[in-house]
């Protein structure tokens, strides 16, 4: 069987593929291809897993602990014993959350920790683990966008200096995850609009099957243009208790009139974000990072997947 994991990132269309994936979970299993995303690795014991492992341990979160490990691996073991042909887990929130970026005013600082920890549940290495890139400029932007009418958060504004400064990047990310998995390889890609890339990525993970999928058409969390935007935080700051859906709803007609996104970054800031992304891509094209490889266009099929 084929582990492979799918770790976002954050605001790159992981909630469109985990949503194809259960609009399509009958046709994923017809190619004995199954699927966990949030519903599994949110339970309670798995998300406050990276927190808890290792470390001085009380007993009760060493029972904890070693209940989640024998569970999963349990789990999983029961997968490959049937014959599976492939399990893939996608979960952004394995790497870090962007409350905790954006305060941090770093990408994703813990997830060599946050990795190792998780590394623990699986019985055998993932094959693949794919991440989908995004330009600095725009995924801060669009990481503010989304948590912050969720989330208390300092105004971005005020961090945009640091993030530019900011010595941790996609590489860093990569090198991590390749230490904590190197027989793993590791699948990326530069983010574009996620109605234009969803059917690709769906092949490049699953394979032929990917040809028979329905692909949602309306996509959620998509993030609202910058008047929609500064409207929904004044209602936020205004109304405290209302949801993030609640405000999104509530500037929809807004939202749907269009605009330019949301861009707390000047546009100096914005070339030398972008200029740092695009050397980025370079290196892993270039292949400075063993078992790294970035597809540059369309994902083929995997000729190895099932």
């Amino acid at each position: 069987m084929e582990l492979s994991l799918h770790l976002g990132a954050h605001r790159t269309g992981t909630s469109a593929l985990q949503q194809a994936c259960r609009n399509n979970a009958g046709r994923l299993a017809d190619a004995n291809i199954e699927v966990w995303d949030g519903d599994v690795m949110r339970a309670p014991a798995l998300e406050r897993f990276p927190n808890i492992w290792p470390g001085d341990l009380s007993d009760a979160n060493k029972k904890s602990v070693d209940g989640a490990v024998s569970a999963m691996q349990d789990a999983i073991q029961q997968r490959i014993d049937g014959g599976r042909a492939q399990l893939l887990v996608t979960e952004e929130n394995l790497l870090g959350s962007m409350p905790q970026n954006l305060l941090a005013q770093s990408l994703y600082p813990n997830a060599a920790k946050r990795m190792l920890a998780y590394s623990q549940l699986f019985p055998v290495p993932p094959a693949r683990i794919f991440v989908c890139l995004r330009s600095y400029a725009s995924y801060w932007a669009s990481c503010y966008c989304y948590a912050a009418l969720r989330n208390d958060l300092p105004d971005i504004k005020g961090s945009c200096d640091n993030l530019v400064q900011a010595p941790r990047g996609w590489l860093d990310v990569l090198t991590d995850l390749s230490a904590v998995f190197p027989d793993s390889r590791i699948v990326v890609w530069e983010h574009r609009k996620t109605a234009d890339i969803l059917k690709d990525v769906v092949a490049m993970i699953f394979g032929p099957v990917a040809q028979r999928m329905d692909l949602p058409k309306n996509l959620k969390n998509r993030a609202l243009n910058a008047v929609a935007f500064e409207k929904a935080m004044h209602l936020h700051k205004n109304d405290p208790e209302l949801s993030g859906s609640d405000l999104q709803d509530a500037v929809a007609a807004l939202d749907k009139a269009g605009g330019a996104s949301f861009q707390p970054f000047s546009g100096a800031q914005v070339n030398v974000l972008n200029a740092r992304f695009a050397a980025d891509l370079k290196k892993i094209a270039a292949g400075e990072l063993p078992r790294v490889d970035l597809i540059e266009n369309s994902p083929p099929f995997a000729e190895d997947a099932p």
